[in-house]
Formats: C-alpha cells, structure tokens, sequence
C-alpha cells in the first residue's frame, strides 16, 4: 500500500473546450481547488471563452483522513452566484509521483464538459523538483510570460479577433 502523502504541489495549467454558460459575452472562468477543509482559487481569467490559460500553482495540504482533492471550474458571474462550468475529482493516491495530464470535466449532470490540465507531485519529491525545472512556465518566469501571450493570440485569432497589429514593444 502507497504512503499517504501529507501536501502536494498543484498547478492548475490550463482548460480547453469549456462549455460557455454565458449567454452575452464569453466566460470569466477560475478554478477552485478543495483538500478538505484547505481551500484555494486561482484568478479569474476575464472573457477567456471556452480555453483559459491560469498556470497557478499551489501547496495543497492534505489531511490524513482526505482521499481526493476536488477541482472545479467556475465562471464568475457578478449579479448572481457563479456558474460551475465543470470538476473533477482527483485521489490523493494518483498523486504517488509526477502527474501533468489532460482530466476530462464533468458539469452537475454528469456531462462531458470540457478538459482542465493538471500538474501535480508530492511536497518534498525529488522528481517534483526536476518537473519545475523542465516545465516552470509560470505566470512569474519570462518563458510562461511568452508561453501564455502566445497562447492568448492564438485564441484571439481563432475567434476572430487578431490583435496582431497593435504594438506591445514594452515588455
């Protein structure tokens, strides 16, 4: 039987083919991350339509008696409660290594509603380690910087909306 394991590193990367429940506009998704009682979410992702792109990571603590870490996608709404555009639930046991793989998402009637990239590791791995060498493109490192505006005129492009002409020489 695998140790249980006491915290992990989680980063949520990105999502793809999301149902957009906005009826004018596109979605405003975040994700919300639940281990129990230990609670986090990443930032709102504003009018990123069906594939946002979040790189967060976080430290998620994991009690003796929690068997998943569940993963849910909101889109935030400002008048009324937000929408769960989709979840999945993670078993703390998968997490006995380096996991970074594509989880298909489920809405609350059980339908496929879209996927969410996860990258996960036990706190204190050494192959932990090593992942944030080779994939640390975070929203902190200039590789995730250039990863995610690339990822965002990719999908401006695809939605009509190419903003290649305008200037950005400032960064």
């Amino acid at each position: 039987m695998a140790q249980q394991i006491t915290g992990a590193h989680l980063t949520v990367v990105e999502a793809r083919n999301l149902v957009d429940s906005d009826t004018f506009g596109k979605a405003d998704p975040y994700v919300r991350v639940t281990s129990g009682t230990w609670k986090k979410e990443t930032k709102v992702q504003k009018s990123t339509g069906a594939n946002p792109m979040f790189n967060e990571r976080f430290e998620v603590d994991i009690a003796a008696e929690v068997k998943e870490i569940v993963v849910e996608i909101y889109d935030k709404d400002h008048f009324r409660p937000d929408d769960l555009m989709g979840r999945v639930v993670l078993p703390v046991h998968e997490i006995n290594g380096t996991i970074d793989r594509w989880f298909q998402l489920y809405n609350k009637a059980g339908a496929p509603a879209g996927e969410l990239r996860l990258s996960a590791y036990p706190k204190g791995s050494i192959a932990g380690h090593i992942h944030d060498v080779t994939h640390g493109f975070g929203e902190h490192n200039p590789l995730g910087k250039l990863k995610q505006k690339l990822h965002k005129h990719k999908h401006s492009k695809e939605d009509g909306n190419d903003s290649s002409s305008s200037s950005s020489d400032e960064e």
